[in-house]
């Protein structure tokens, strides 16, 4: 067995096997780099949004205030709907 694995590693590799692997390992190579430049665009994106939030807390000192609905339908409070049907729900 030893003797066969001896030979099968010092035969030639005919070239036409390098024609079909190379263009497969070529994309493998530019998917993988892809991958890579994906994780650093998206860390990027993520430092900019939590950059932009400090920011954003810094440059508006004064608490949110929640907004009045735009509907005549809805109430104003969120747990309104749940009002009619007593404190136990």
């Amino acid at each position: 067995m030893e003797e066969r694995v001896r030979i099968l590693s010092t035969a030639e590799l005919p070239a036409q096997l390098d024609m079909i692997d190379q263009p497969i390992l070529d994309r493998l190579l530019t998917r993988r780099q892809e991958a890579a430049l994906t994780r650093r665009l998206v860390l990027l994106a993520a430092f900019a949004s939590l950059g932009g939030g400090i920011f954003a807390s810094a440059a508006m000192p004064e608490p949110a205030i929640a907004a009045s609905s735009l509907s005549p339908l809805v109430p104003d409070s969120p747990l309104a709907c749940c009002a009619p049907m007593g404190p136990r729900g």
